[in-house]
């Protein structure tokens, strides 16, 4: 099958989760047999030259910004919603998709109900986060990687202010002028996630109250699994009933993060079920099981 992916963001200047999360999918379909290009929407560069697929997969890409060129090389056209920054459920509905895949479990039947072909595919990790060599300059008791801002301050607070005690990292882009700016490392590198989460003993997991409602699962909690690491997350009902649910530490208080990362060097339960979590990880939710049911609902348009 011939494919092509478009994205939000680029490589250089707007770093944006798009770029990381396609990079891997797109990995992922070659490893199946299938021609795939990859293209961002946002750089500086004519696509009309890229070449014609079975199936054009924007991943947040608002129908109106992708080139007419590209969209008539296309036989079906398949929206990757993973968030509401640009397209929320309504204006979903309202443009012309052949297929509408998302991980807002939510909003599946909804969309279904107006006679949408919608699937629920969840973010994933790649399989090579839980071989990524550690780093000294990565190493860390807790370490954070998000934009600010971005979550709420309630959030963040909760979460990340009882690590500074125990040592955090912070990564990302805006930490500079944050209350947590003494924590602040710096702009990670774009495929250094697998390093940074395999270097730090916990990772600290924050999901937007939105992305909670419409049971949106965070990519970071399935890289951080991925890796091995010990996760503590945000309350979060849905991943709660989720098959990954049972390896996450939930914080319904500060004091549970800080229960969690005393305990890091002296109960090996915790490592027990880091290492559990991998082996569920790898076994059910890689880019590899992804592309997989990709293939199934592209058949299916």
């Amino acid at each position: 099958m011939r494919l092509g992916i478009l994205y939000m963001g680029n490589e250089s200047d707007r770093i944006w989760g798009g770029g990381v999360i396609t990079h891997y999918l797109a990995e992922a379909f070659r490893g199946l047999g299938h021609e795939v290009w990859r293209a961002s929407a946002t750089a500086k560069s004519d696509l009309s030259s890229l070449p014609a697929v079975d199936v054009l997969i924007s991943e947040g890409v608002p129908r109106p910004m992708i080139p007419l060129a590209v969209r008539r090389k296309a036989d079906r056209l398949v929206y990757w919603w993973l968030s509401q920054l640009f397209y929320d459920e309504d204006k979903i509905a309202q443009e012309h998709y052949d297929g509408i895949a998302t991980n807002t479990h939510a909003a599946v039947p909804r969309l279904q109900a107006r006679g949408l072909k919608a699937c629920a595919i969840d973010l994933a990790a790649s399989r090579g986060f839980a071989a990524a060599e550690p780093r000294d300059d990565y190493r860390t008791v807790a370490t954070y990687l998000g934009n600010y801002p971005h979550k709420t301050q309630a959030q963040l607070e909760a979460m990340l202010g009882p690590a500074q005690t125990f040592g955090l990292s912070v990564w990302g882009r805006g930490w500079e002028v944050s209350p947590f700016r003494a924590c602040y490392r710096g702009i990670l590198p774009l495929l250094d996630i697998g390093p940074l989460y395999r270097s730090a003993q916990a990772v600290m997991a924050v999901t937007e109250s939105r992305q909670q409602q419409l049971g949106m699962i965070n990519n970071r909690i399935f890289e951080a699994l991925a890796a091995g690491a010990v996760v503590i997350s945000s309350p979060h009902a849905f991943l709660s009933s989720h098959e990954l649910g049972r390896f996450v530490h939930f914080a319904a208080s500060p004091e549970v993060v800080s229960d969690v990362l005393a305990r890091l060097s002296c109960d090996g339960s915790l490592r027990e079920l880091a290492a559990e979590g991998q082996r569920c990880l790898l076994a059910n939710h890689t880019y590899e099981r992804r592309a997989e049911q990709f293939v199934r609902f592209f058949e299916e348009l």
